[in-house]
């Protein structure tokens, strides 16, 4: 008789576990991630003086500051953009009057 009751009850125990247990299978979806981002580096500092203009651009491979002279009396009177020594921008230095002792510079970051 013992055993019949053994027998029974691991017979009803193994029953509730198979019932009672979900399989826990990964259903595949497809789904797409979209990251939207923008890499920002500082823009450069400008320290202007009576001789020339120095432009300090930070260099994040080097991980320190680049500088780029430009100096009044070597600028042309065209306007044509030039690079920077870091290769980070280009520039245009123009003068706005006939007296050169009043210019505008402007940098465009690429």
């Amino acid at each position: 008789m013992m055993k019949k009751v053994v027998i029974s009850s691991m017979s009803l125990v193994l029953l509730a576990t198979v019932l009672l247990t979900e399989n826990a299978q990964a259903k595949t979806n497809n789904t797409t991630i979209t990251f939207k981002a923008v890499i920002v580096q500082p823009p450069c500092s400008y320290d202007f003086n009576n001789n020339n203009v120095q432009l300090n651009c930070f260099n994040s491979k080097e991980n320190k500051t680049k500088k780029s002279n430009i100096h009044y009396s070597r600028q042309s009177k065209t306007s044509e953009w030039k690079q920077t020594t870091d290769n980070r921008g280009i520039y245009q230095f123009k003068w706005t009057n006939k007296e050169r002792n009043l210019a505008m510079i402007s940098v465009q970051y690429l």
